[in-house]
């Protein structure tokens, strides 16, 4: 492969990545999540959210093959994670450390919602992102009752299955099906 294609290549990437993260960014900040699933709506929430959605669009792609676009979809989040700490005026002595803090929080999440959704049985695989979404989301707080944990992990296993088959119609254009976390 030539320098020339390999760096169309990067591009390509960078920019499906972008594409991605742009998405999932738009799909986090849907006002179902803060108030239906009552998702606190802080910094803390919101990123959790966008760890969320990022993980199930992640798995994804990875099923697919497609890993080099999940990872820069993931650095897509963590250069916006530095910006926003940066413009909220975290010192930049600080802002590595944050990042660090941050990244693994997300590696940490994005593998028990991969694990979760890799289950097959889709009773289990519900229960199994409902206890990813507890202990992430809700962080296992008194007062996060079992069944709004449980109507998150079965909305949000809606939402997976809907970006599974949009992402197989449409090549790598991932629509997020939000319409899942409409009631039933």
């Amino acid at each position: 492969m030539s320098f020339l294609s390999r760096l169309l290549r990067k591009n390509e990437v960078a920019h499906l990545g972008g594409h991605l993260y742009a998405g999932i960014g738009t799909a986090a900040r849907h006002p179902a999540f803060f108030t239906d699933l009552q998702v606190p709506d802080t910094m803390d929430g919101r990123f959790d959210m966008l760890m969320l959605i990022q993980g199930l669009v992640s798995y994804v792609l990875m099923q697919r093959g497609e890993q080099t676009i999940a990872r820069e979809m993931q650095e897509q989040l963590i250069r916006d994670m530095d910006r926003n700490l940066r413009e909220i005026g975290v010192g930049d002595l600080s802002v590595g450390k944050q990042i660090k803090a941050m990244s693994s929080t997300l590696l940490g999440s994005q593998a028990a919602y991969h694990k979760a959704l890799s289950i097959d049985d889709q009773t289990l695989a519900i229960a199994a992102l409902a206890e990813a979404i507890g202990r992430n989301i809700y962080r296992d707080v008194e007062g996060a009752p079992a069944d709004r944990m449980a109507l998150a992990g079965y909305r949000l296993y809606r939402i997976w299955n809907q970006i599974e088959t949009k992402t197989l119609a449409k090549g790598l254009t991932v629509d997020v099906g939000l319409e899942a976390l409409q009631g039933e």
